[in-house]
C-alpha cells in the first residue's frame, strides 16, 4: 500500500469501530485524531505486511514506558486487523505475571521480593521470547496453554 492510501480517510467500518472502541474504553474525543494519524495507518501497514507473508506469521512487537498507551494501541490494532480478515494473538508481559495473591504467597514462602512483578521480569522475558520465536517459526506450533515460565530457585 502506498503512503497516501495509508493516510486515507477511515472507512465507514473503521469509523464505527473507532467510535465504539473509544466509548468502551472511556477515551476522550481527542483520541480520534491520534487514532486517525497513528493507529489506522499502522493497522493498514501491518495488514499489508501480513498479507505479503502468506502463511508465515508476522510478529509485531510494541514497547514503551508505563502509561504510554501500549495496551490501548494493541487492543485497537487487533480490532482493526480483524476487520481486514486477519487473525491476531496478543501477548503482554502483564499476562505473564502471577496474580497478586500468588505473588504474596511466594513472598511469604520463598523470598519477599517475589511479591513485586519486576523481580521475575528477566526470566519471564526469556520465556516469552521463546514463545514468540515459536509463533514466528512456521514449522513449530505456538506455546501450549499449559506451558509455564521457568521456576525461580528458592532464596537461602
Amino acid at each position: 500500500m502506498d503512503e497516501p492510501a495509508l493516510m486515507s480517510a477511515p472507512s465507514g467500518e473503521e469509523t464505527a469501530l473507532l467510535a465504539a472502541f473509544m466509548g468502551d474504553e472511556g477515551l476522550p474525543p481527542r483520541f480520534a485524531d491520534l487514532a486517525r494519524s497513528l493507529h489506522l495507518p499502522l493497522a493498514r501497514r501491518v495488514g499489508d505486511w501480513a498479507r505479503t507473508r502468506g502463511r508465515t506469521p508476522l510478529v509485531v512487537g510494541i514497547c514503551g514506558p508505563q502509561g504510554a498507551g501500549k495496551s490501548t494501541l494493541t487492543l485497537l490494532l487487533t480490532q482493526l486487523l480483524k476487520t481486514q480478515g486477519l487473525r491476531t494473538a496478543n501477548l503482554s508481559i502483564d499476562d505473564l505475571y502471577l496474580p497478586r495473591e500468588a505473588r504474596e504467597r511466594l513472598a511469604r514462602t520463598v523470598h519477599p521480593l517475589l511479591q513485586t512483578r519486576g523481580f521475575r521480569a528477566r526470566t519471564i522475558r526469556r520465556w516469552a521470547w521463546r514463545c514468540w520465536m515459536r509463533w514466528g517459526a512456521p514449522a513449530l506450533s505456538p506455546c501450549p496453554a499449559s506451558t509455564r515460565p521457568p521456576t525461580i530457585p528458592r532464596h537461602r
